[in-house]
């Protein structure tokens, strides 16, 4: 009963303290965490740390100075520190500004609890050990408080010998006076600097003892300068107002030329405007920079509004969304999608750079010349600026496709010499650009490049479009116009041997009166467009000599049927009566224009009726006198046609406009 008036009894004592801590001025600082049970705290006694207290477990404070495994904070005007091994980090909090302190000294007089009352009980926050002494905030009946860190704490007065200071002590450094007109300061001792983020204030370095910094604006108890583009802070205390003459390597502008840096790890920066190289600050490990300049060996950077030099063997490059190439540091695997995961078709190589298409946070998506590729960007290293002579800056023509027999080397060959920049696997497949006697040219990672063609296998995209259509030839005669309008086209003969096709005739060519179309009627005076095989040669002639393609000559009795009533529909029928009796409607065989002539198999396998009949490739009247629906050409040109054909060989018309038909590449 006794113990819980007692602590009632404190807790009212307190809450007579309000307006003492609302007269605090409030600062932010970096704080930890305590994850240790009773961590210890060390004072400086004679060159060597001496443990003076603990921390007690899940506990925060504020630090006012960050060393690489320590944490320094203050403890009723002195020093002391907390190993980072039994910490975390946290984030921000307020530290108390201590400029209204008593005169008083405490001694401890035995192993003490320091306690926390800002909340409805006490809380055991740290003891402190006995024979140290600190300075008291405020002296109460039974309790003496001290400032510890960011927080008030309060001890016994009974564990403690209370004496008159000979000279007040501050639980700060004094701080000297600036006016917002101060345009620098000077360093006393090394200072942290600090960066706004969204947790809070997150040390990025240190300003150095005895170095003079520009400033960009005044605060309570900050100093607000440059960092990149943005700005960080510097704590008031420990510095002085400083002269403006007193350095030579100020910077009043951050202007970069495009490369962004991170530190590998805590980096000096270097002043060399006295001839030789003077660190003024240090930047903590993984911070970010705008690069001013770029030599061989250094960077030139602005911090705290100075410019200075960082090593490069320091710092790493990192990729920013304007980054347009980028260098393998190793030779790194090249990756395409797969249905389940990425598979592995090649390698770039070390040193070599590329065009970055995409870059992702892990990956740099690449051309392959329309198709995406993707590398690994930590096993690259960006590159604002190039000259790559082999970039292949726009889409270039698709031939066909090249699969590797073997593991095959990419070359580069605009400098004269042939330069290898990339492999591909095995059995790996891309999009040919051009096919040379002895090269296939690609494009690999956004560049230019050659294969031997012995290494590769070639198939055409006309080859592909034929397979889309289930057709196996290896001779297709090509009817091209310009459009569905056109009445005139252009016809070539094209012949493959190995895996290349090779035009062997051309001839000027007409269509039908109302032009070509993908949804013919009969009737409608219109040639078919599509891929149709080639039936039967016929003529009212003999077949011409050197001709070895099936070929029937027509007598008057030989007919081509259009009567869309009749079971005879778009066949040929060799009929003796009077075909007007027979039929509705039919074309005679033995007229002029079929001297020569060649069935295209239209809409016969099956039959439609009303589709279109009667559809031939024969002798033309005229270069302007379009036929019915069929194909015309001279009838010299349709005898060479005709010499050319070879069954063996599957042969086929294609029929279209230009802006549709697959290019066929010819080498």
């Amino acid at each position: 009963m006794k113990r819980i008036l007692y602590a009632l009894g404190f807790i009212l004592c307190f809450s007579l303290l309000a307006s003492h801590y609302n007269a605090f001025a409030e600062d932010n600082l970096v704080t930890f965490t305590v994850t240790s049970d009773e961590a210890s705290i060390y004072e400086k006694r004679s060159g060597s740390l001496e443990q003076v207290g603990t921390l007690a477990k899940n506990q925060i404070f504020a630090s006012e100075r960050e060393y690489t495994s320590w944490y320094q904070f203050k403890l009723a005007g002195k020093e002391v520190y907390i190993h980072k091994n039994d910490t975390k980090p946290y984030g921000t909090s307020k530290v108390i500004s201590t400029n209204k302190v008593s005169d008083k000294e405490m001694t401890i007089t035995t192993d003490t609890i320091v306690y926390d009352n800002s909340g409805k009980q006490l809380v055991q926050f740290a003891t402190l050990k006995s024979g140290s002494s600190y300075h008291v905030l405020r002296e109460y009946t039974s309790w003496v408080s001290i400032q510890f860190s960011n927080r008030i704490g309060f001890v016994k007065k009974s564990d403690v010998k209370i004496t008159v200071s000979s000279t007040k002590q501050e639980t700060e450094p004094k701080k000297s006076s600036f006016s917002a007109k101060d345009k620098y300061f000077k360093a006393s001792e090394d200072l942290l600097v600090y960066k706004k983020t969204s947790s809070g204030l997150k040390k990025i370095g240190v300003l150095k003892q005895g170095q003079t910094y520009p400033r960009l604006k005044d605060f309570s108890s900050w100093h607000e300068i440059q960092f990149n583009e943005g700005v960080a802070y510097v704590s008031k205390a420990n510095t002085v107002p400083g002269e403006e003459n007193s350095f030579k390597n100020e910077a009043n502008k951050q202007n970069g030329i495009g490369k962004t840096i991170k530190t590998t790890g805590t980096t000096n920066v270097y002043d060399n405007s006295s001839g030789k190289l003077v660190s003024f600050a240090e930047i903590d490990e993984a911070v970010t920079l705008t690069v001013v300049k770029e030599y061989s060996s250094w960077y030139e950077v602005i911090f705290a509004n100075r410019k200075g030099f960082i090593k490069k063997d320091k710092v790493k490059m990192i990729y920013t969304s304007d980054t347009n190439y980028f260098k393998a540091n190793v030779d790194t695997g090249i990756y395409v999608k797969g249905k389940t995961k990425l598979q592995h078709i090649g390698t770039i190589k070390k040193g070599q750079i590329y065009p970055v298409d995409r870059h992702y946070s892990s990956w740099i998506a690449v051309s392959l010349n329309g198709k995406t590729a993707y590398i690994q960007k930590g096993k690259t290293s960006p590159v604002q600026k190039a000259s790559l002579k082999s970039e292949a800056k726009t889409k270039q023509p698709d031939v066909g496709t090249v699969k590797m027999k073997t593991t095959t080397v990419v070359y580069d060959n605009t400098s004269g010499n042939l330069v290898p920049f990339a492999t591909l696997n095995k059995s790996t497949t891309i999009n040919a650009t051009d096919v040379y006697s002895g090269w296939f040219k690609v494009v690999v990672a956004g560049r230019i490049g050659y294969i031997k063609r012995s290494n590769a296998t070639f198939e055409s995209g006309f080859d592909q479009y034929l397979q889309s259509k289930g057709v196996n030839s290896k001779q297709v005669i090509v009817v091209e116009s310009n459009s569905t309008k056109s009445k005139v086209a252009k016809l070539s003969v094209y012949e493959k041997t190995g895996d290349t096709w090779s035009r062997t005739l051309s001839s000027n060519a007409v269509l039908g009166k109302n032009g070509s179309t993908s949804k013919k009627r009969e009737g409608d005076g219109k040639t078919p467009i599509g891929l149709f095989p080639l039936r039967t040669a016929f003529g009212t002639s003999s077949k011409p000599t050197n001709v070895t393609y099936p070929y029937k000559k027509t007598t008057s009795n030989d007919y081509w049927v259009d009567d869309t009533s009749s079971a005879d529909y778009n066949k040929w029928v060799t009929y003796k009566g009077n075909p007007a009796s027979k039929w509705m409607s039919y074309e005679k065989l033995a007229i002029p224009l079929y001297k020569y002539a060649v069935a295209i198999g239209y809409n016969d396998d099956p039959i439609v009726k009303g589709k279109g009949s009667a559809i031939f490739l024969h002798v033309w009247r005229s270069s302007t006198s379009p036929t019915l629906g069929c194909v015309a050409i001279p009838e010299s040109n349709l005898v060479k046609v005709l010499k050319e054909l070879n069954s063996d060989k599957n042969p086929h018309i294609l029929i279209g406009t230009k802006d549709v038909l697959p290019k066929i590449f010819t080498e």
